[in-house]
């Protein structure tokens, strides 16, 4: 604490009128104040998850990437092949991201071949119902 403490009750004006800017982020974890509060906990999430070694390095990387922390999210993202237009702060996020790492951190593409599969078995669906368009 540098002394920063500017921390101001707040100012208490109606909370009915809300503007449509924040309705769209609808109760994360934290309580987030900026923007910038907003995407450090979206990348604290990811590096939680998939390296928590890093997250000593999150404000570096902030203050590196101030005003520009959408760009920030998105290598994090890539770096750890997720999706970069999810909020991965929210659970639900991770509910499709199966190589979640639980004690087995093997291969990183264990979910191609299961996606390959259901590709396959879903082409082959299409095979058996296509073609009978008329009575």
């Amino acid at each position: 604490g540098e002394g920063m403490e500017c921390v101001r009750e707040a100012e208490d004006e109606p909370q009915d009128h809300v503007s449509p800017a924040d309705a769209s982020t609808a109760g994360p974890l934290q309580e987030v104040r900026t923007s910038q509060d907003f995407w450090r906990v979206q990348v604290e999430a990811v590096y939680r998850r998939r390296n928590p070694y890093k997250l000593r390095n999150v404000p570096a990387l902030m203050e590196k990437y101030a005003g520009d922390e959408v760009t920030l999210y998105r290598k994090v993202c890539l770096t750890y092949h997720l999706d970069p237009t999810k909020l991965y702060a929210q659970e639900d996020a991770w509910a499709e991201e199966s190589d979640d790492i639980h004690g087995s951190s093997a291969q990183a593409d264990g979910g191609a071949s299961l996606l390959a599969r259901a590709a396959s078995s879903l082409a082959s669906s299409l095979r058996l119902g296509g073609g009978g368009g008329g009575g």
